[in-house]
């Protein structure tokens, strides 16, 4: 055999060896940025259910919260919008949610703990349920009033005098 051939061969092997080399690698780094990708995806989509289920889990709080009368002379402004079986049928849903979204139970055993505890702790308890749904999202505690945990009504005495 020729020698020029068998250069020819040698260096066509290498030059396709390194072209499957190249081509494995790249196909690497492809499969690694895709899969991050579908990772960061899952991520992203799970926390915008989950602070989703959060707000919602707040809001059918405060409409149950609503229809609570506390130690005070003052009643709260109430959701007549919502019946009891709306209520209840809210509350299974939003517990659902937070059972399947939170990286721990401590937020849906609050939320239960809500809704079936003693009432004269409700509004500690809910002032904890905040502050767990700030961890859940990532966030630190903050320091919250307990007296006005719960705004149970806003008033508008001056807007009365004003339209007069």
């Amino acid at each position: 055999m020729d020698v020029n051939i068998a250069v020819a061969i040698i260096a066509a092997s290498a030059t396709i060896g390194a072209t499957i080399i190249t081509s494995m690698v790249s196909f690497k780094k492809l499969k690694s940025t895709v899969k991050f990708d579908m990772e960061k995806f899952k991520s992203e989509s799970t926390y915008e259910i989950k602070k989703k289920a959060i707000f919602e889990s707040l809001q059918m709080l405060d409409s149950y919260f609503s229809w609570l009368d506390f130690n005070s002379n003052i009643k709260p402004e109430r959701d007549f919008e919502i019946t009891q079986l709306e209520l209840t049928k809210k509350a299974r849903t939003v517990y659902n949610q937070l059972l399947v979204t939170c990286t721990s139970g401590d937020l849906p055993n609050k939320f239960v703990e809500i809704i079936f505890g003693k009432e004269k702790n409700k509004l500690c308890l809910y002032k904890e349920y905040r502050n767990e749904c700030r961890h859940e999202l990532g966030f630190d505690s903050i320091d919250m009033n307990e007296e006005a945990i719960f705004i149970s009504i806003v008033s508008t005495e001056a807007l009365k005098k004003n339209r007069k």
